[in-house]
Order: structure tokens, then C-alpha cells, then sequence
């Protein structure tokens, strides 16, 4: 058992020295576990910093290729909609002008 890990004691029995020496002892620990929890956090960050340039570095190329797609496609810079067939003209635009007969 660790001397941080002592078993409970009546507090009225120890000395001010040693309920000192107990609460620096204590301050020590959360101390060393808060600089662990620290480096913790930051690695986790530098590992997703990393993430996002990989990321990034991929997401170039590939819109790059998906314009080449689209294009390959006849669709306008990334338009997705299908084409449309062409309007097919009403009658009455199908039809010559009538020539008044005199």
C-alpha cells in the first residue's frame, strides 16, 4: 500500500504537521495527474490536427476528379440533375402561318 493509499485515521489525532505533510502529498497527486490528463488531451489534439491535414490533402484530388466525372457526363460544374430532353414545340408553333387567300 502506497503512502498516498492510507487506510482512514481519526483526524484529531495526527498532528498539524502531518495533516500538512498529507495535504501537500495530496495537492502533489492531483497535481501529476492533471499535467497526465493534460499531455493527454494534447496528443489526442495534435492526432486529430493531423486527421484533418490528411484530410484535406485528400479532399483536393478528389473534387478535382468528381469535376472530371461530371464533365465526363455533360453535367455543368457539379450539377447533378439529369438532362432534359429538349421541349418538344406546341402545335401551334409546328405550324406554318397561314397566308390569307384573297
Amino acid at each position: 500500500m502506497s503512502t498516498l493509499e492510507q487506510p482512514p485515521f481519526d483526524l484529531e489525532s495526527i498532528s498539524l504537521e502531518q495533516l500538512e505533510q498529507l495535504t501537500e502529498r495530496k495537492r502533489q497527486q492531483l497535481h501529476q495527474e492533471t499535467l497526465a490528463k493534460k499531455a493527454h488531451l494534447e496528443s489526442e489534439l495534435a492526432d486529430i490536427g493531423r486527421q484533418i491535414e490528411e484530410l484535406q490533402a485528400r479532399k483536393g484530388p478528389l473534387e478535382a476528379e468528381l469535376r472530371a466525372v461530371a464533365k465526363s457526363l455533360g453535367l455543368g460544374s457539379g450539377d447533378r440533375a439529369a438532362k432534359r430532353a429538349p421541349r418538344k414545340p406546341k402545335k401551334a408553333e409546328t405550324e406554318l402561318p397561314s397566308t390569307p387567300e384573297a
